[in-house]
């Protein structure tokens, strides 16, 4: 059963019977025709236009055309069910899930928008491997033709396939010009390659490459790229390399690894066309190894970086980081502990470097807080004891090489929310008018004598605005007798409740002078009274 002269296929059950005998007339036809091997015809004599092929075969009888065609008598097979379309002057049926178009066109889009298609002499579809492969194919865009091949391959479904990418061209003053013939390889479903042969005119060539993996358990990628004898380096041999993976190891355990690095400090401003990289000037190598015990976490963490200064300008040079080994950190929650709610964090870290301070430093942070939370507003004390100890390996400052440190933290924190119903754009919404009052109290101490290891001065924004401590890190803790106001409003779609606009406007109050400085000394404290309160 099938449609008449259009020959589209418009009932769900068709029966195809046709000797073999025909079968092979058709095929010696074909060859004559066109010079090549044919298959048996299944259409109208006329155009042939297909769409939703998911019709079902009926089963054949022995020696009919589907036997002829390596079809089982055994099984009813189904013809592949797909949302492509396209017209054809000849639909040739070679077996279960194959079809050839002859002079046809080929396209995934919806009907009545044919925003790509490939027109092909002769046009092959496989759906059980998903793949086509068409000669002399043309791609058009938007009835446009852009790109024509006397043979391609393409994927049936969106997935990956392994082929040439897209070619790319450039220029530069140091490199001259430059080709890549990317290549891309799909290995398995959760594994694919890229390899990239790179032509430098005045460089030489390079070969660059990316593999990917993935799996229930882990993930990762791998990078490398190689240029022997640059000839614009004294025939140097260059690289660069990055590894990274992430290990489920079960149990609550975890594990990740992030390794960078390059031949030397010009490699990426030398060889990187993107301006990312080539400002690129710490280079992170890191191990963790980490564990989620419901309450508690902990994670023990190997770091170093490799430091890249291209330009040899005193003025433009960059210090290297502290490295740690290792750092390990504790942190516990417990929400409901006798009434309020509990906070640990800890930390044990030994810094290293080649030309500064070196030790030891040990962190413990607890905090308890009593949250009295009820519809439409929320007022929350807390109150913790920073306690901090330094044993220093390595002094190239003044100081002593055992320091402890011991401060008090408070803070109320409360806030309300007010709803109403409103419009945005002429859809319904629910807007929020929420004030919030944050207060926090931190005594001096002079913390001159403190080396500084990872502490940097933080950004002021929304996010910090509401911080305890104006410095990000361990080794600095700002004094504080603040309070910061701040009136936030959302508008919330109330069926969903998404989010679809916020606005916040805030101002922190400063009633006594900041005094701990990140580096040199702290200001003394007979100089309270010349600063402005509202800062």
């Amino acid at each position: 059963k099938m449609g008449e002269q259009t020959g589209v296929f418009d009932q769900p059950e068709f029966t195809l019977k046709r000797e073999a005998k025909w079968a092979a007339k058709e095929r010696e036809r074909f060859e004559k025709d066109k010079g090549g091997k044919g298959s048996a015809v299944v259409g109208g004599s006329g155009g042939v236009a297909w769409q939703s092929l998911g019709a079902r075969m009926s089963r054949p009888e022995p020696g009919s055309l589907m036997n002829v065609l390596g079809v089982s008598s055994e099984e009813p097979p189904e013809a592949p069910t797909t949302t492509s379309r396209g017209s054809a002057e000849r639909l040739d049926f070679e077996g279960e899930n194959r079809l050839r178009i002859i002079n046809g066109s080929f396209t995934t889009c919806k009907p009545g928008d044919d925003g790509w298609y490939v027109k092909a002499e002769d046009l092959a579809l496989n759906y059980d491997t998903e793949v086509a492969e068409g000669r002399n194919a043309t791609i058009y865009f938007q009835n446009a033709p852009i790109f024509h091949s006397p043979w391609m391959s393409f994927s049936l479904n969106n997935a990956r396939k392994s082929g040439f990418l897209t070619p790319t061209f450039g220029q530069s003053t140091e490199s001259g010009l430059t080709l890549s013939t990317p290549y891309y390889w799909n290995i398995a479903p959760n594994m694919d390659a890229t390899i990239s042969p790179r032509y430098y005119s005045k460089r030489g060539a390079q070969l660059a490459s990316e593999f990917r993996y993935l799996d229930y358990t882990y993930q990762g990628n791998l990078r490398g790229e190689y240029l022997p004898r640059d000839r614009q380096e004294d025939n140097k041999d260059r690289y660069a390399y990055s590894v990274r993976h992430q290990q489920n190891l079960g149990y609550g355990l975890g594990a990740a690894v992030n390794l960078s690095g390059v031949s030397d400090d010009k490699y990426f401003t030398d060889l990187s066309s993107r301006s990312v990289l080539s400002s690129q000037r710490q280079l992170l190598r890191q191990g963790i190894v980490s564990y989620g015990g419901g309450w508690w976490t902990a994670n023990m963490i190997g770091q170093s970086y490799q430091t890249l200064n291209p330009d040899p300008d005193p003025t433009q040079q960059i210090e290297k980081p502290y490295s740690l080994g290792p750092q390990i950190n504790l942190t516990a929650r417990r929400p409901d502990f006798f009434g309020a709610d509990f906070a640990m964090m800890s930390q044990y870290t030994s810094f290293t470097h080649d030309k500064k301070d070196e030790g030891r430093r040990m962190v413990a942070y607890p905090q308890l807080s009593l949250p009295f939370v009820q519809p439409g507003w929320y007022v929350t004390p807390k109150v913790g004891a920073h306690v901090t100890n330094y044993s220093l390996d390595r002094r190239t400052t003044t100081g002593p090489e055992s320091i402890s440190r011991s401060l008090p933290i408070a803070s109320v924190d409360s806030g309300m929310t007010f709803e109403r119903e409103t419009t945005w754009f002429g859809a319904q919404a629910t807007q929020t008018l929420e004030p919030r009052l944050y207060y926090v109290y931190i005594p001096f101490k002079d913390q001159a004598d403190i080396p500084v290891f990872d502490s940097a001065l933080g950004d002021f924004n929304f996010a910090q605005i509401f911080s305890e401590n104006q410095f990000l890190g361990q080794d600095r803790i700002n004094n504080a007798n603040q309070v910061t106001a701040a009136l936030t409003t959302r508008l919330l779609d109330p069926s969903s409740g998404a989010e679809a606009m916020r606005a916040m406007i805030g101002q922190r109050y400063y009633l006594s002078r900041q005094k701990v400085a990140l580096t040199g000394p702290s200001v003394p404290q007979g100089e309270d009274g010349k600063w402005n309160l509202l800062e």
